[in-house]
């Protein structure tokens, strides 16, 4: 969503600014789960694809609104302008608070969706019970978080890396940059890679690599490409399974657009919070049908949320 634009001259213009810095952060964190304002209060039940398709209709249509608002004049100098100044102000006001509705309603539903591990059933999600452990039993050591495929690739770049490690219980990879930048690739299930959030830096920026043949995600096939979740020029590894998608030309050419959009912002100097989730409706082993996508700079260089068709 973009930011929401208020009255220069109004004193709380910078309280206002600091909700839509919370506000985007928040969104951020939960892109592939927005749901209806209306039931904001709500505790959810479940996250179907219609309550999320239902969301984002809502979400568009207040994208539509802020950028009807932030398109007019938003400075009012003399007191014949008072009366403007006040409605103006006062439509940001809404739009702020239905924008942080929207946003508590995805954060209740991403945390329901968390709870249902395996063995919980839920959407998109096989019912199989963990299989039972004596206790004191210790974890079992990671050789290969990537089952089915190669052991996940190194950066090349290792002096722009202040750590790189996979977690042994979630099997999640936090690759941390010396700038401050960060990337989190989520455990698969089973061969299917399932999301990534990042915070990129300038020193992220060319430091990934392209996709491999080693690594062919589940549904590839002729016509189809090896998609990166978080882009090789954004610092996204080819060789790490957790980061790679069957994409159509079509979905990786609109995920282009935006991760170019993302260079340039980082560029300038402007960290961008991104997060990527891919929705598999016809199940684990075919293409995601969808591609969850959120990016939030956080200077406001860029605020954009979509969700991108895929293989259906």
């Amino acid at each position: 969503m973009r930011p929401i634009e208020t009255n220069q001259d109004d004193p709380s213009g910078e309280q206002m600014k600091i909700l839509m810095r919370g506000a985007m952060i928040a969104l951020f964190l939960v892109v592939a789960l927005v749901t209806p304002v209306h039931a904001a209060n709500a505790v959810p039940t479940g996250c179907s694809d219609r309550d999320i398709a239902q969301g984002n209709a809502e979400a568009r249509s207040l994208n539509a609104r802020i950028a009807a608002h932030n398109s007019r004049p938003r400075q009012f100098r003399i007191p014949e302008q008072q009366l403007q100044a006040t409605a103006y102000q006062a439509e940001a006001n809404r739009l702020n608070t239905e924008r942080a509705a929207l946003v508590a309603w995805a954060n209740g539903c991403r945390v329901h969706l968390q709870g249902m591990g395996p063995g919980s059933g839920g959407p998109h999600r096989p019912s199989t019970p963990p299989p039972p452990q004596r206790p004191g039993t210790p974890a079992p050591s990671v050789t290969n978080p990537t089952p089915g495929y190669p052991a996940p690739q190194r950066y090349p770049y290792s002096d722009k890396i202040a750590s790189d490690r996979t977690d042994r219980t979630t099997l999640t990879r936090t690759t941390r940059f010396r700038d401050g930048g960060e990337v989190n690739l989520t455990r698969m299930q089973g061969r299917a890679a399932t999301g990534m959030n990042a915070a990129i830096t300038p020193n992220m920026l060319r430091t990934g690599t392209p996709s491999t043949r080693s690594v062919t995600p589940p549904g590839y096939r002729p016509g189809l490409e090896r998609g990166h979740l978080l882009a090789n020029r954004l610092g996204g590894l080819g060789g790490d399974a957790r980061n790679i998608v069957a994409l159509s030309n079509a979905a990786n050419t609109r995920m282009r657009v935006l991760e170019n959009r993302i260079a340039r912002v980082v560029a300038r100097g402007e960290a961008v919070h991104y997060s990527v989730t891919p929705i598999y409706g016809n199940g684990y082993s075919r293409p995601p049908t969808d591609i969850a996508v959120g990016a939030f700079g956080v200077r406001g260089g860029i605020a954009h949320f979509e969700i991108i068709p895929n293989v259906r």
